[in-house]
């Protein structure tokens, strides 16, 4: 017995350290780091292409408090926005009620329902909500989870 629980305490001791060290890693950004080109996408009339010299994208989730938070801001910015605006709106289920962030948006960006995982959020390597995003050519030239910091640089 005192054989079987050294035994398990070596496995816990591994396991504790291995978990020390992933820890220890930073963190990944969430939305693809600047210089870095955006993947080619298609969706709801969208792709890479379609976004021009210049566009502001933003990443929403339904149910995220802070996505609430920063909507009205991110809608403000958009309305001035010289650049074309495009909102991304992420439900995990099709019942999820988006039409808040739809309602909002409309009149002042492109707007696609799509879930977490879907081919825009994949292209931007978005892993967190929410996640603005500055694309110049192709290429996401600033990032953030603050609208007003990246919109500044439009």
């Amino acid at each position: 017995m005192c054989l079987l629980n050294l035994l398990l305490t070596f496995g816990v001791i591994r396991r504790l350290r291995e978990h020390t060290e992933a820890l220890a890693k930073p963190a990944r950004p969430a939305v693809s780091r600047p210089g870095r080109p955006v993947g080619e996408f298609s969706s709801a009339g969208l792709s890479a292409a379609s976004l021009g010299e210049r566009a502001l994208v933003g990443f929403f989730a339904v149910g995220c408090r802070p996505c609430e938070e920063s909507l009205p801001k991110f809608a403000a910015l958009a309305a001035g926005a010289p650049t074309p605006v495009v909102a991304v709106v992420a439900t995990m289920a099709e019942l999820e009620d988006s039409s808040a962030y739809v309602s909002a948006l409309e009149s002042v960006a492109t707007v696609v329902i799509e879930r977490p995982d879907g081919p825009i959020a994949t292209a931007f390597g978005v892993a967190g909500f929410p996640t603005f995003a500055l694309v110049s050519r192709g290429v996401v030239e600033a990032v953030g989870s603050d609208p007003a910091a990246v919109a500044a640089l439009v």
